[in-house]
């Protein structure tokens, strides 16, 4: 048995303080719930960042900065070399 929620009654809901603050208390609480949300936050951070020039550049300024990174590329271009 379903119930029809209109977009009304959802914003409705969020209007409601004391209901939103026990939702984000709950869902800060649940480590299954938080993974999925900064699965979905990382997933929407790269896909603006891809089109974004100047987060790319810093970035990689800063990785390339980073002890032991240029070990890492080179490592890795080793072994995409290897799989030929």
């Amino acid at each position: 048995m379903g119930y029809e929620i209109s977009k009304e009654d959802v914003q409705f809901l969020i209007k409601d303080e004391k209901l939103m603050a026990e939702v984000v208390q709950k869902v800060t609480k649940d480590k299954e719930v938080l993974d999925g949300l900064a699965s979905d936050i990382a997933e929407e951070l790269s896909l603006a960042m891809e089109d974004n020039p100047d987060i790319k550049k810093r970035i990689m300024k800063a990785a390339l900065a980073s002890p032991g990174f240029k070990e890492k590329i080179i490592k890795n271009l080793v072994e995409e070399l290897g799989d030929d």
